[in-house]
């Protein structure tokens, strides 16, 4: 959208918004007409030197309010708010107030807001033109206590991982050579022992049964399969704490607070399988460094990998 289209849909939106603002403050209806179009005759410069204007109402509102009150300095005087002119605007929605609020009420509501201080009256006709509490805040030069602003806006980001019990092979030795076409011998599944017995001391809190293969007499392959062993499954949460702060009109820093794997729930590798590992059937790694090492051929480094420890990061970036 261009600045004329923009600044078109803004005057048609607020212009009576900004208008009774000023009347509100004491401005003469005359000078509260010059006043507005100089607002609005501001923010379309703005916009058409290319320069961000994050929230164009709360601008026009803050330079209408400036304007407001040059003029109430150089007239030196303060006039009531004037209720005919008041009245001779027109309504947002008349058909529906005048249905839904009855005279008694509007009565009881003017003599409640004429006991207003001059500031809360501002406050008022702001929150009446839609603006919020931050850009009513901004429109007056208010500061917000430093606690509202500080717990306010963050956003929560979160990667949740899962995967199911990664697929084991048993073997019957370890190639002392590490040659990778050289054959391992397969043991045989023996019928009616369980795959898995319960250890406490293991990591996972199993490990795999030794009596539960057995090599074959003749030098031939056992009957387990590739594959055939299920390990151990994994999940992990990943969050982020995101906010943006605004440092200037035109500038924003972004601080954004990481946890990798949150919750720091171990997750374990696949149990050795060679049969004459005296670590047989024990998981004797994290599954980061199972995933990778960080060496030609073998991935990321674990620090990198999933299934790691909890690892805590946190970014600074500033935009301008």
């Amino acid at each position: 959208m261009d600045p004329q289209e923009q600044i078109s849909q803004i005057y048609v939106e607020t212009r009576d918004d900004v208008f009774r603002y000023l009347l509100a403050m004491g401005v003469p209806p005359a000078a509260a007409q010059d006043l507005a179009q100089e607002s609005f005759l501001r923010l379309y410069e703005k916009l058409a030197e290319g320069e961000p204007v994050r929230e164009p109402r709360a601008w026009l509102f803050r330079v209408a309010h400036n304007l407001g009150l040059n003029a109430r300095a150089r007239e030196r005087t303060f006039e009531p708010f004037d209720e005919s002119v008041h009245a001779a605007l027109p309504e947002r929605d008349a058909g529906v107030e005048a249905g839904l609020i009855g005279r008694e009420r509007m009565a009881r509501v003017e003599r409640a807001v004429a006991s207003l201080s001059p500031q809360q009256k501002q406050v008022l006709e702001l929150r009446a033109g839609g603006l919020r509490y931050r850009e009513i805040a901004a429109t007056l030069d208010w500061a917000l206590p430093w606690r509202s602003q500080l717990l306010k806006n963050w956003r929560l980001e979160a990667i949740v991982r899962a995967r199911s019990r990664f697929p084991l092979d048993v073997a019957g030795s370890e190639n002392l050579l590490g040659l990778g076409f050289d054959d391992a011998p397969r043991p045989d599944r023996v019928a009616g022992v369980p795959l898995w017995i319960a250890n406490g001391n293991a990591p996972g809190g199993r490990r795999l049964n030794p009596a539960a293969f057995t090599l074959p007499s003749a030098r031939v392959q056992g009957n387990l399969g590739r594959g055939a062993i299920r390990g151990f499954g994994f999940g992990q949460a990943d969050l982020a704490l995101q906010r943006e702060f605004t440092l200037a009109e035109a500038s924003r820093m972004e601080v954004s607070l990481g946890a990798y794997s949150a919750l720091n729930r171990p997750a374990f590798g696949d149990p050795v399988g060679y049969l004459n590992s005296p670590f047989f059937g024990v998981s004797s790694t994290a599954l980061n460094s199972m995933l990778g090492m960080g060496t030609p051929y073998s991935g990321l480094a674990p620090a990198l990998q999933a299934g790691g420890a909890r690892c805590l990061q946190i970014a600074a970036r500033v935009r301008f």
